[in-house]
């Protein structure tokens, strides 16, 4: 959904971690210039959720995910490991309990295991835009 005309802003802020919604799953190869590996979950090519790491860090999906915009990941290369869980919270379907923080409140009280991992980070957004640019989340763990 543009994000290739907008991945050099994100690149410049070298982000260990970002978790970019509304993506095409280009996007992995369009950051992978900028030294970044990604995770790119949807069933539009063209609009998704997707989580990229600068390497050398790696990322695994974990599980295919069961709710249509929450992807949980294993980070590699820093000294402890680290569990993402990406965050797309909007509508997915027609019944208010499942949209926005109903899907993520689905997601947490029916898969409790993906916090067992003691070094977990949960990153996302909702569904909004500001002049025209989706809200990227970053994160960065330098000190990790």
């Amino acid at each position: 959904m543009g994000f290739h005309k907008k991945a050099h802003v994100v690149a410049a802020l070298k982000p260990d971690v970002a978790v970019i919604p509304e993506c095409g799953e280009s996007s992995i190869s369009v950051l992978e210039e900028y030294g970044y590996v990604g995770v790119w979950v949807g069933s539009n090519p063209h609009k998704g959720l997707g989580a990229f790491v600068r390497e050398p860090l790696s990322a695994k999906l974990l599980c295919k995910p069961k709710q249509k915009w929450i992807a949980v990941l294993d980070i590699e290369g820093w000294k402890k490991p680290l569990r993402l869980i990406a965050v797309w919270a909007c509508k997915v379907g027609d019944k208010k309990c499942d949209n926005y923080i109903g899907q993520v409140y689905e997601a947490f009280t029916k898969n409790p295991d993906w916090l067992s991992v003691p070094d977990t980070v949960v990153a996302g957004t909702s569904t909004q835009t500001l002049y025209g640019i989706v809200p990227v989340h970053l994160v960065t763990t330098r000190q990790w």
